[in-house]
């Protein structure tokens, strides 16, 4: 189950030659370029949390806990955390009103639109109604080759010997959805 904060009104944006970095706390896609590169070797981030296109946190292994993306990027963080998730599946939360009306979009491609093609789904108990998109798990057809961006997070951190580059990239991107989380509660 998750708490959902994003913002979708245009088609799926791709992983590209984006930097991804997750551990079984956090996951994040970023945008890794000279100006981030410059302002981290300043020890200066103010202005870059743009640079972070999603993130979502995974709470006590089990489950992923909240999910934040930029414009276009929330199907991506929703196929990225069906994979990373230790469950291997992502269900809506059930809470309805801790989803935002952009989740509610992404679910509903999932379910019955574009994304449906990308995932199997199943009924999370045999009594709900199968028409209802909340009441299914879902589950990536197949999985995304993210190996090229995480060689890129690799690259871009660099030795990084006391975890300062590391932890200033992880500061913007659970701003981020610290920041996202506070409009839902």
């Amino acid at each position: 189950m998750i708490r959902e904060a994003l913002v979708l009104t245009e088609a799926m944006k791709k992983l590209n030659n984006y930097s991804l970095y997750y551990n079984d706390k956090l996951t994040y896609l970023y945008q890794a370029d000279e100006e981030l590169k410059e302002a981290l070797d300043n020890y200066d981030t103010e202005g870059m949390d743009g640079k972070i296109l999603l993130v979502f946190g995974v709470k006590e292994e089990m489950y992923i806990d909240a999910i934040w993306a930029q414009k276009g990027f929330g199907p991506l963080a929703y196929m990225l955390a069906m994979q990373i998730s230790p469950s291997g599946w992502l269900a809506p939360n059930w809470n309805r009103s801790k989803i935002t009306k952009s989740a509610e979009q992404v679910w509903k491609q999932f379910f019955d639109g574009k994304g449906s093609k990308l995932v199997t789904k199943e009924l999370l108990h045999e009594a709900m109604e199968p028409d209802n998109m909340f009441n299914f798990k879902y589950k990536l057809k197949n999985k995304l080759n993210t190996s090229k961006n995480q060689k890129a997070d690799r690259d871009f951190v660099g030795t990084d010997k006391f975890g300062e580059v590391r932890g200033m990239l992880s500061e913007l991107a659970e701003g981020n959805l610290r920041h996202s989380m506070r409009s839902i509660y």
